[in-house]
């Protein structure tokens, strides 16, 4: 979880009334109209209505608005007061705030501005906190999505237009991309704010404070069920955090009441998915409060350099992740400030974050343009690629960066950073959990280095742990002196607390020890072997004894709890074969005298795994000990032959050992490989669906739209009078875009009148050739004698065709037809140009396959992996098996085990030869006849382009038989 807006529900009095923002863009006027016929004249909301118009260029909205509603429509004046049941219409060339009740007018300071709606709605949430209501209707672009989401962090409810009914569809498409209440109709939003405009919670913002506070249980049961279904306790945010969300959702669902509310998370699953993921919601921005960011440039990053050692990585933790704004901000700020030195330095920025889907967006890396907009111009031309889909932060960039799904008070925390960004995210926890998580981040930095919080946050409730560098920006540095915070990694979980110091300088004992269990833990501590508690999978659950460093060593990179990852280098392979095969028999296994090399001579461990079974006799989880041994050294010399077979025997178990982990990696790395393929897959599927959306956004240019809207505005009636003609255009033309056939229209003078989106490529023909003469063009799919038969079907009227083959080889069936004005009259012609390669292709397989069949040598087509798609009628005699049993076998099913290795080999050179190969082999029939056969494999290509080969077989002649 990230940041939201900082401000509570708080209202000076006076300042209660709901306020409704409204935003639109090209396409706007006719939502606005169907809203307006449908909403009610005593809401007591304000409505203010943000629309995309073109500066300079006098409006005349607010005219043609009051015609459809008996409400008060007026254009903004600077500082009016907003009153409910009134509507506020922005002028041209001007942004406008809310503040304290009232409108405030500010010039824009683009030609054409393209953050308007998103600008009003931020200040909207600023002064109406819960109160305030947003809405987006029809319109090009992004603008509004983000000020939406502010308007949710703060408490208030979103609408969008449903796209369907949209002129414009992509503004409301991009809101509701982001999460809002509704997708609706214009007509129905109205309703929707009726309906809400009556909820006591909108009249009433302290209503569910006080609920609460007089039925507390619920308010208990509520985090239950969400930590139930999405195994995450959000008991440790403050109240009004999760208030302000729990009240938008009782307002959508139509609850008046918080048990009312409860009652329906608890049949409605999906509900409580619904209310965690907005309780995520995520509202940050590339170098928010950019002062922070400097303090790094001038405190915090020459510092950790002066103190680096040399080849020593700089690692960084970044919680409360979200979208991975805040984290490429930090890399950009730090590469700037290592010049050319960056390349020299080791960097490991690790990113977490509890919403799932907001990491899988900071992976992605690609942003809006408006998301960018604060990064200046060689910031984006050094850090990033512009795409058809937005600004992609480059791959050198993404890659030095590890986002994981992570919970910092719950989880196991990265270890040994140098600095961690905990930016807005102590604020909204309760003080015992801004305890608990800043001694987290002690426990994770290493001595002397730095957190940096938000400008509404402070390490006070940790005082002892860090020092001050700067007041303002938030800069901390870890206490050298400070007491150790103790964590270990069995805390971990929901019911997980670390071991907090209280007052004074040594930490509270437990004052309920008997002696009996102060024994045990003395044993325990003192005798008891080190040991681990591991899953089947190898992931750690618990450490147990003081002494696993002997034996375990994080690796550098990514952090990991695999215990395969954590283990010293010399205990890999005996620790997973054993491992493989406890899980695998569910006995205790034990491995004996491994050794440990890097430890020195005489230095051994014995290895036990022990499954843990539950009452139930079921094996989830496994004891690992490490029970070193000291092996002494023999007061008489041992033999020479003695020493070598010893080794022998140490180098055969080693062999083994390696034997057995090579195969397992083997099986996982089939596993793996699979699981990339699919996931490659959904990628190319994704990335078609994506260029497809992006070509379509990519239509118009934005100051045209805008232009565009304000003429639809001031020519309505003309617009109104043309509306059919329009829409029987706007009708050819998308036909003829979603026509995937290649069509050219000539005119009579077999000039170019029109093509299809798709004929630009095939033909090679540009916008400029539209009014060229045909002859002037040489198109990649040339047809001889073109002129002559274009006129001869317009002086018969009588289509024609012809089979043309192209540059590229492929073949196309041309059908000339002449074009028929409205009035009857031939005016040209119209070509169409259907590609028949894969019709052509497939005649010719079916032809090859019938001469295949008719030959009298049995023949096969094979894969090179030795699967056979093809048998004739010889080879059913031969073999004795059918083409339908056939056809799925593999080749090597036919001949004995002797021939198999020669057989391979030959299909392998296949694959880059092109000679015929021919060998001897004895193959066995079905009916178990051995017989040798004369094998010939000749090289073949698919009509896909992969190699197969062709394996024909006779019975063998011996010339030397008399």
């Amino acid at each position: 979880m990230n940041t939201e807006t900082e401000r509570a529900d708080h209202h000076e009095a006076g300042a209660d009334i709901p306020v409704v923002g409204i935003g639109a863009s090209a396409g706007g006027l006719s939502a606005y109209r169907e809203l307006l016929q449908a909403l009610p004249n005593d809401t007591g909301m304000g409505f203010v209505l943000v629309q995309h118009l073109a500066p300079g260029h006098r409006s005349i909205l607010s005219e043609l608005l009051q015609h459809e509603t008996d409400l008060p429509v007026r254009q903004v004046t600077e500082g009016v007061e907003v009153e409910p049941d009134h509507i506020y219409v922005i002028p041209p060339g001007h942004y406008i705030d809310l503040s304290e009740g009232r409108l405030h007018l500010l010039p824009e300071t683009q030609q054409i501005p393209s953050d308007r709606i998103d600008r009003f709605f931020r200040s909207l949430a600023r002064d109406r906190g819960s109160i305030a209501i947003g809405v987006v209707l029809s319109g090009a672009g992004h603008d509004g999505a983000a000020g939406l989401q502010v308007i949710r962090a703060a408490g208030g409810l979103v609408f969008v237009q449903d796209p369907q009914s949209a002129t414009q569809p992509a503004m409301p498409q991009n809101a509701a991309q982001m999460g809002v209440d509704g997708v609706l109709p214009p007509g129905e939003i109205a309703k929707e704010l009726a309906r809400v405009a009556r909820h006591p919670y909108l009249r009433k913002p302290g209503q569910l404070e006080l609920e609460k506070k007089v039925a507390g249980g619920n308010l208990s049961d509520l985090f239950e069920l969400i930590r139930s279904r999405t195994g995450h306790d959000l008991s440790g945010y403050k109240d009004a955090t999760i208030l302000r969300r729990v009240r938008r959702h009782m307002v959508s669902r139509h609850c008046e009441r918080l048990p009312d509310y409860v009652a329906l998370l608890k049949c409605e699953p999906n509900e409580v998915d619904a209310l965690f993921r907005d309780i995520l919601i995520n509202v940050t921005e590339f170098f928010r409060e950019p002062e922070s960011f400097e303090a790094l440039q001038e405190k915090v990053f020459p510092s950790l350099f002066e103190e680096r050692q040399e080849n020593a990585p700089l690692r960084i933790w970044i919680p409360a992740c979200s979208t991975g704004e805040e984290v490429y901000s930090v890399l950009i700020s730090l590469l700037e400030f290592l010049g050319d030195e960056a390349y020299n330095i080791p960097i490991q920025i690790f990113a977490s974050d509890l919403d799932a889907e907001a990491i899988r967006q900071a992976r992605r890396a690609v942003y809006s343009e408006q998301a960018v907009k604060k990064l200046s111009s060689s910031q984006l031309q050094r850090f990033f690629v512009h795409t058809p889909e937005g600004y992609e932060v480059i791959t050198p960039l993404r890659n030095l960066c590890v986002f994981a799904a992570h919970n910092l008070l719950s989880d196991p925390p990265f270890s040994h950073l140098d600095l961690v960004c905990c930016r807005n995210l102590l604020i909204y926890l309760q003080p015992v959990m801004q305890e608990r998580a800043l001694q987290v981040i002690h426990y994770a930095l290493d001595p002397n280095r730095f957190l940096l919080l938000g400008r509404s946050e402070s390490t006070a409730r940790a005082a002892d742990l860090f020092s001050v560098v700067d007041t303002h920006n938030k800069v901390y540095r870890k206490r050298a002196t400070a007491n150790r915070v103790h964590y270990s990694s069995q805390s971990l979980g929901h019911t997980a607390a670390l071991e907090e110091p209280q007052s004074g300088s040594v930490p509270a004992e437990r004052t309920s020890w008997s002696p009996e269990q102060l024994a045990d833990r003395c044993l325990l501590d003192q005798f008891a072997p080190p040991a681990v508690v591991v899953t089947g999978t190898g992931q750690v659950c618990h450490f147990r004894g003081r002494r696993t460093g002997q034996y375990l060593q994080p690796a550098p990179g990514a952090a990991s709890l695999n215990l395969l990852k954590l283990v010293r280098g010399d205990l890999v392979v005996p620790l997973r074969s054993l491992l493989h095969q406890v899980v695998k028999t569910g006995q205790a296994g034990r491995k004996e005298h491994v050794s440990l090399h890097n430890k020195g001579d005489g230095e051994w461990v014995d290895l036990a795994i022990r499954p843990l079974e539950t009452p139930e006799g079921v094996s989830t989880y496994y004891l690992v000990v490490f029970e070193p041994v000291r092996v002494q050294r023999q007061a008489v010399p041992q033999s020479g032959a003695e020493v070598s077979d010893a080794r022998v025997a140490e180098l055969e178990d080693e062999l083994a050992e390696t034997r057995e982990y090579l195969q397992s990696m083997l099986d996982e790395q089939e596993q793996v490989n699979e699981q990339l393929r699919i996931a490659h897959e959904e990628v190319l599927s994704s990335n078609e669906e994506l260029q497809s959306n992006n070509e379509e956004v990519e239509t118009s240019r934005e100051e045209l739209q805008s232009t565009n809207e304000e003429l639809a505005t001031v020519n309505q009636e003309l617009e109104s009078r043309n509306r059919e003609l329009g829409q029987l255009n706007a009708d050819l033309q998308n036909l003829l875009t979603c026509v995937s056939i290649p069509v050219v229209m000539l005119n009579g003078d077999l000039r170019i009148r029109y093509f299809t989106p798709t004929a630009e490529e095939v033909l090679n023909l540009i916008p400029g050739d539209i009014g060229r003469p045909i002859s002037d063009i040489r198109a990649k799919v040339a047809v001889p004698d073109l002129q002559s038969l274009a006129h001869r079907v317009m002086d018969t009227v009588t289509p024609a065709t012809r089979e043309v083959e192209g540059e590229s080889g492929r073949l196309y069936y041309v059908k000339i037809r002449p074009y028929k004005t409205q009035d009857n009259r031939i005016d040209g012609v119209v070509l169409a140009y259907v590609d028949i390669t894969h019709l052509k292709d497939m005649a010719t397989a079916r032809r090859r396959a019938g001469m295949m069949h008719e030959t009298s040598d049995a023949i096969a087509v094979v894969e090179l992996d030795g699967h056979i798609i093809a048998w004739n009628h010889a080879a059913e005699r031969l073999y004795g098996y059918s083409e339908e049993e056939a056809v799925g076998m593999s080749i090597f099913d036919v001949y004995l085990d002797d021939a198999h290795e020669a057989l391979r080999e030959a299909l392998q050179r296949t694959g880059h030869n092109t000679e015929d190969q021919q060998f001897r082999v004895d193959c066995l029939s079905r009916d178990g006849h051995r017989q040798t056969v004369d094998l010939t494999l000749s090289p073949l290509r698919n009509t896909t382009d992969t190699p197969v080969a062709v394996v024909t077989a006779e019975p063998a002649v011996d010339f030397n038989r008399t």
